[in-house]
């Protein structure tokens, strides 16, 4: 079993990469303060960048050397300071151009190979020749490329006794065509890439075939700023809202506000969220409008059962302040992710969860408080690159025993579909 990235296992190498940055910082200041003081001489202004062109092929050479270690830390940090020290003859370079008109005859560090194997292929390879109106190849790797990810789905699902709200929607049983759609967008907002605008867009719609009024459909938005902190972590702050619709009538809308810490690399702690929002219904049922407070964890674990698996731990606990008393209720519970390759393409995935629900108040059937515990069971079989590269298909069984001491919360379901998914 593997927890990957556990924190303070690389504190050591993290301390001197920061301490790299920010020596690499004022080396830029000094040479940029050195080169503006010499700015009458241009033998001195033109020595410059052949000096930080020397630092940088140096920085190459012991880099390499740092690849025979096979230490992934080590050659990061070495992988690191290369990448700096091109970065400080780029910029010496376009100071000095500013004054000399001829170009320096040499070439400078671009590519730098990541594995030791890469190296034997590349070792006789020429540094590549860069232009001032070249873009430093540092900034581009301390960089994630952000895009846009689109996905689209539909399935066909048959289902026994079940609804998404048992206490408001009756459970009923059917076929149903489902539907959804997908954009995740997230962007630069500064020169420095350290701050991002995350954009995500939901929408799922469920028709019931036999019975249309318990159609649901469900559209939500969050859009909000990414900071990140370090190469391995950032925080998000993420307003967002929904809108539900039943049998494509206004049924509830929410709206709040989700605070997460993220980590970007392979860490145990995957990522830790707090969430506050708030719930509004129809006139109808107006007394379950409810504020909400949840806070939820996201744990990540490799190699735990056989090689290339994936195991997730979400605990979540919610609480459920509604207008009506009997409809108030704290929510924990634990949600369990297993995927593991099994051939190829294919894949195998098991979903477990447990829901509790501790209601403050009585429902009129009931002398006492209600008592609500939902167990669901659902594996699933996942085949990427069905017609094209980007498509997935997914064969899922679903089980769901919502236990009560309201008979009529009380039941049992099963539900089986197929759904194709395509990622652009």
């Amino acid at each position: 079993m593997k927890f990957l990235g556990a924190p303070g296992s690389g504190l050591l190498a993290e301390l001197g990469i920061l301490w790299s940055s920010a020596w690499a910082s004022l080396r830029l200041v000094l040479a940029i303060f050195v080169i503006l003081a010499t700015w009458g001489s241009s033998a001195i202004s033109q020595d410059l960048p052949l000096y930080y062109y020397e630092r940088a092929l140096q920085a190459r050479f012991n880099y390499e050397k740092a690849l025979l270690t096979n230490n992934p830390t080590i050659v990061k940090a070495y992988y690191e300071y290369a990448l700096a020290t091109h970065d400080d003859y780029i910029r010496s370079y376009q100071a000095r151009r500013g004054s000399v008109a001829s170009q320096p005859e040499k070439h400078v560090l671009s590519k730098v190979p990541t594995h030791s194997g890469q190296l034997q292929k590349k070792k006789s390879v020429p540094l590549q020749h860069h232009t001032p109106n070249e873009k430093s190849p540092s900034k581009g790797t301390n960089s994630q490329n952000k895009n846009t990810v689109m996905s689209f789905g539909a399935a066909f699902l048959s289902d026994t006794n079940t609804s998404i709200r048992p206490g408001i929607i009756k459970p009923k049983s059917d076929l149903i065509f489902s539907a959804m759609a997908s954009l995740l967008n997230e962007s630069p907002l500064s020169t420095s890439h350290s701050y991002h605008l995350k954009t995500e867009f939901n929408a799922n719609a469920n028709f019931f075939i036999g019975d249309s009024e318990n159609s649901h459909d469900l559209f939500s938005l969050k859009l909000g700023p990414v900071m990140r902190m370090s190469d391995k972590w950032q925080l998000s702050s993420s307003p967002f809202a929904e809108v539900n619709l039943l049998n494509y009538k206004y049924f509830s809308h929410k709206s709040g506000l989700a605070i997460a810490l993220e980590n970007t690399k392979q860490y145990w702690i995957n990522e830790v969220t707090l969430a506050f929002s708030r719930e509004n219904f129809a006139n109808q049922y107006r007394s379950h409008d409810a504020a909400e407070q949840q806070i939820t964890a996201n744990l990540l674990v490799y190699d735990s059962l056989r090689k290339k698996d994936q195991l997730s731990i979400k605990p979540v606990v919610s609480y459920i302040k509604a207008k009506g008393s009997q409809y108030t209720y704290l929510n924990p519970g634990i949600v369990l992710r297993y995927s593991v390759p099994v051939a190829g393409s294919a894949r195998m995935s098991m979903l477990v969860s447990h829901f509790t629900r501790l209601y403050a108040g009585s429902e009129i059937n009931i002398s006492k408080d209600r008592r609500d515990a939902k167990f669901i069971v659902s594996p699933a079989f996942i085949y990427s690159g069905f017609f094209f590269d980007s498509t997935d298909l997914t064969a899922q069984y679903r089980f769901v025993h919502n236990w009560s001491n309201e008979e009529a919360q009380d039941y049992k379901s099963h539900s089986v579909g197929v759904n194709v998914k395509w990622n652009y």
